[in-house]
């Protein structure tokens, strides 16, 4: 499952070292901004998996999980049998897709963000709710415009030129 697998960026908070992955953790909060009943915590292990074999619980503190919090208690959403309707519904599945859209309003600014750089991001402007990523709340809640403000632009990209000599005597 997604909260079980290392994310593409390794906040400095967690150790030790392990392999990465391209997904996102991500717990859910009440409109209060406190955590969710349902929203899973770390840490998990890696370690009986193969051929990675990380992230053990003993002597060191496993994977933290998740990476950032996000709403999702009592979030209104489309029906998905009635193009007219809405409904509320709470869950991890609620919180995650305000992460993806953080991420695709990132990769609306700059289309060269690799997974790496969009958690990183996404982790380093998210709201801290503690002074280390945690168990609980990773490192913390998103917070969409810092991270667009955080997200790099591209630059320039040079696609290359043509000259055109228009008396036909190819002088440029």
């Amino acid at each position: 499952t997604p909260g079980d697998v290392p994310p593409p960026w390794l906040h400095p908070d967690q150790s030790p070292r392990g392999d990465v992955s391209a997904v996102v953790c991500v717990g859910a909060t009440t409109e209060d901004e406190e955590l969710a009943y349902f929203s899973s915590g770390g840490p998990v292990t890696w370690a009986s998996v193969a051929p990675f074999f990380d992230y053990p619980f003993y002597p060191e503190a496993g994977l933290i999980r998740p990476d950032v919090v996000a709403p999702g208690q009592a979030i209104i959403a489309p029906a998905f049998n009635d193009i007219e309707s809405y409904f509320y519904a709470s869950g991890t599945s609620m919180a995650a897709p305000a992460a993806a859209g953080v991420m695709a309003l990132m990769l609306s600014k700059n289309p060269w963000l690799v997974p790496e750089e969009m958690s990183r991001i996404l982790e380093l402007s998210a709201i801290a709710w503690s002074d280390k990523k945690s168990n609980m709340y990773g490192s913390g809640r998103i917070d969409a415009l810092a991270a667009i403000n955080m997200t790099p632009h591209p630059g320039v990209n040079y696609a290359g030129h043509q000259t055109i000599d228009a008396s036909g005597e190819n002088e440029v």
